[in-house]
């Protein structure tokens, strides 16, 4: 090869390093280096969707003056800024020996969210000392609350067998469920941590 035809070859090189020196030293290129970079993650959650919305409002959940199983008085006001799935013990029904069973491992599914989600359990027809044993015999921790007595206003509530009830902090009924659906329970699942994140 000419002399002339090497030296021309090896100025294509020394060319190519200087105009990148020229390029990365100026400030826009490490702007779009960086965009690029950040942006792909971004449009990478903008494409994957917004998380679900809350389930709406269905009405209001009545207020109440009932007694705990620990023998004190306890009110609608307790629960407030605070989610709860209600249920109705029924000790005489058909269903009574899935009901407490139910809550028990709703409680344990919720353990996630903490004390953002309590469970309440209402009773027709037993008081403290039998709340009392159910607490023991099915583990109910804090977040669970078992009631003697059910608010008048609440009764239609629970007409089907195995109903649960999502209710918000601000006392509004959000979802109805049948605890004998599995569908129902990953409904209630999904809806509860939505509503206990709530502010």
């Amino acid at each position: 090869m000419p002399a002339r035809g090497r030296m021309i070859l090896n100025r294509v090189p020394f060319a190519l390093q200087a105009r990148a020196a020229r390029v990365t030293g100026r400030g826009w290129f490490w702007i779009a280096v960086v965009t690029v970079l950040f942006s792909a993650p971004m449009l990478r959650g903008l494409l994957q969707g917004r998380p679900p919305a809350p389930p709406p409002v269905l009405g209001s959940f009545p207020g109440f003056a009932l007694i705990a199983e620990r023998g004190g008085s306890f009110t609608e006001a307790d629960l407030r800024r605070r989610a709860f799935i209600a249920n109705l013990l029924c000790s005489s029904c058909r269903d009574a020996q899935i009901a407490p069973e139910t809550m028990r491992a709703l409680q344990h599914r919720t353990r996630n969210l903490g004390d953002a989600l309590w469970l309440v359990s209402f009773s027709q027809n037993a008081d403290a000392a039998d709340l009392a044993a159910i607490r023991r015999r099915y583990g109910a921790g804090q977040r669970w609350i078992l009631l003697a007595g059910v608010p008048a206003e609440a009764k239609p509530l629970f007409t089907e067998a195995g109903a649960l009830l999502l209710v918000d902090g601000q006392l509004r009924i959000r979802g109805r469920y049948r605890a004998d659906q599995p569908d129902d329970v990953a409904r209630i699942l999904r809806d509860a941590a939505l509503i206990a994140a709530m502010p």
